[in-house]
């Protein structure tokens, strides 16, 4: 097993549309995938995370925080709920930018965990929310893709503000190269 952090990797990068996890012939032990994902994740502070999002060419993701975790390999949706909401959502792949996403309240979905083992639930709030961003992952999407120009805008400028005072508070270093 792989236990170093690994990169994030840019939305452009070529393996950031990845392939179903094949269990008859695994990149990698399904069991240490899921797990190196999981530290991956808690290592960038985050809720979810995709294997194309670190690199890893393979349809699957985590998702969970404290004592809640989801292995996921080779999700699909199955139904979309009717009611709509919107809610600010940020990405690793986009540090410090949050935008209004509007998602289906709930969803159900199959999916299938670290030991082959096929899973269909349902799921609403934000499980349902961290479940589809991740899984837009796997079409080789993300969150700034979803949002409108104006939610995307003031995300920017709200980032960008951010930044500008950290820079000036001494909390945040420019890299100059």
């Amino acid at each position: 097993m792989m236990s170093d952090i690994l990169p994030l990797v840019s939305p452009n990068d070529a393996r950031y549309k990845p392939v179903e996890f094949n269990f008859e012939d695994p990149i990698q032990d399904p069991v240490e995938l899921a797990d190196q994902l999981w530290k991956n994740m808690v290592h960038y502070n985050g809720v979810g995370l995709s294997a194309n999002q670190v690199g890893i060419n393979a349809s699957v993701f985590v998702m969970g925080k404290d004592d809640f975790r989801l292995n996921v390999f080779n999700p699909q949706i199955l139904t979309f709920g009717h009611e709509m909401t919107h809610m600010k959502e940020g990405c690793l792949t986009w540090p410090g930018l949050f935008c209004s996403i509007r998602r289906p309240k709930d969803i159900v979905v199959s999916y299938y965990d670290e030991k082959n083992e096929n899973h269909k639930m349902r799921f609403e709030g934000m499980t349902a929310r961290i479940f589809l961003h991740e899984y837009d992952h796997m079409l080789g999407y993300d969150f700034t893709q979803r949002a409108s120009k104006l939610a995307l805008d003031r995300g920017v400028k709200a980032r960008d503000k951010k930044i500008k005072k950290m820079l000036r508070e001494g909390k945040l270093v420019r890299n100059v190269a």
